[in-house]
């Protein structure tokens, strides 16, 4: 199936909930219902628009795909950190395995939108110098017996 040639927000949810598949359906997440309103506003916040209908180009649904994709699994991933580990009735339950695979997918999903930068994103290098650096040299006319 091609990816269609524009997007409205109603079927731009509809990509992220196909992201999600499986972990979507087991949190009970729907398209029509108010699920995925925050990852849509965050994905256009991330891409620097209000107008998801005015993105028509190849690379620009591109980067709206990637962005949409982290997007979901960042609230995949915050909707299952409570999620844990028990054991009731003899019966062991590994919820916290859902929370660790949303973890390990929203990694990959960062890592797929970085050469997407974000304007509001920067990183900068600075000196820092301890005055009492237990691993500056001093000279031994300077060292305090």
């Amino acid at each position: 199936m091609a990816a269609p040639a524009n997007y409205t927000e109603s079927s731009l949810k509809a990509y992220m909930h196909a992201i999600l598949a499986e972990v979507g359906t087991a949190l009970s997440w729907d398209v029509t219902s108010t699920n995925y309103d925050e990852p849509l506003n965050e994905t256009m916040l991330a891409y620097g628009t209000d107008d998801v209908t005015a993105i028509t180009s190849a690379d620009e649904r591109r980067k709206l795909r990637t962005l949409a994709r982290r997007e979901a699994w960042r609230q995949a991933m915050y909707s299952t950190a409570s999620d844990y580990n028990f054991t009731a009735d003899g019966a062991r339950f590994e919820r916290a395995a859902i929370h660790k695979h949303c973890s390990a997918m929203f990694k990959q999903a960062e890592s797929e939108a970085m050469v997407y930068p974000d304007p509001a994103y920067a990183v900068s290098v600075d000196s820092v110098t301890y005055k009492n650096d237990p691993y500056r040299y001093l000279p031994d006319a300077n060292r305090t017996p």
